[in-house]
């Protein structure tokens, strides 16, 4: 009886030891079938994503050519008016709004507003821009230098009571210029030396900013054509501002436009019109 416990004991060890590395060897494969699955994406883990070409960058911006202009002088005005834009710190009315696109002369109500163009003397068919009218458009830029005499037509400007700084550029290069007013901006410094060689103004007007300082006497030289009564009447007749001897000289203290600065005391500015 003894023996026969025995031997069925036996029996069931050898058993055991038997199973052991087998199921040891099963729980490897699944542990290592578990893990290789998991990392090819099995049991919720996501593909790694195949790698996207890089996009090619966009082209570059089309610049205006002379064939969208109506002609080179324009195309050249084009450039010049852009860059003075830029310098535009306040534009409260959105004058710059229409200073866009191809078609610059306001002449008809549809180009940049401000702008003027006519065929310059000696040319058929080649409007160019001969008028620049800012009045009462309240821009503010450091300077109208580099704008206005880089325009090579231009025979007016106008610009009154906008916030323009700095001083009068120097005209005198530009060959039909004949009428500027910069009136009540903010101009400073003394008497800019650059209108002096401009002796054949019919109209100049700096009153109303922040000049201080004696008028130098040979801006009484300049001269002022007298308007004809007919428009085919040759410009020929000249005559002499008055002698500031003859002029009221007033000394006065009055507040600059609060852009241009503080209490100053200054000289009365007279404007500089054409005598009719």
């Amino acid at each position: 009886m003894g023996c026969g416990r025995s031997f069925w004991f036996m029996q069931l060890v050898f058993v055991s030891i038997l199973l052991v590395p087998t199921l040891s060897s099963s729980s490897g494969s699944d542990r290592e079938a578990l893990e290789i699955g998991i990392g090819v994406g099995v049991g919720g883990g996501a593909a790694p994503s195949t790698p996207q070409p890089e996009c090619p960058p966009p082209p570059p911006r089309r610049q205006p050519q002379p064939s969208d202009f109506e002609n080179i002088l324009q195309h050249r005005g084009f450039f010049v008016i852009q860059r003075f834009k830029q310098t535009i710190t306040c534009d409260p009315k959105n004058k710059t709004g229409s200073w866009m696109g191809f078609h610059i002369c306001n002449n008809d109500g549809r180009g940049y507003q401000g702008f003027y163009c006519e065929t310059p003397p000696g040319l058929n068919n080649m409007r160019t821009i001969a008028s620049v009218n800012f009045n009462g458009f309240t821009l503010s830029a450091p300077t109208v230098c580099g704008f206005v005499d880089q325009l090579p037509d231009l025979a007016l400007f106008h610009a009154n009571s906008n916030s323009f700084g700095g001083t009068v550029p120097a005209l005198a290069n530009l060959p039909f210029f004949y009428e500027l007013n910069l009136s009540n901006n903010c101009l400073s410094g003394g008497f800019p030396a650059s209108m002096l060689p401009l002796v054949d103004l019919a109209f100049l007007d700096l009153r109303y900013n922040g000049y201080a300082g004696p008028v130098p006497s040979v801006v009484f030289l300049i001269r002022t054509w007298v308007h004809p009564e007919h428009p085919a009447q040759p410009r020929q007749h000249h005559r002499r501002l008055p002698n500031p001897r003859q002029q009221r000289r007033a000394s006065r203290l009055r507040r600059s436009s609060g852009c241009c600065g503080r209490w100053k005391e200054e000289r009365k500015w007279k404007s500089l019109r054409a005598i009719s």
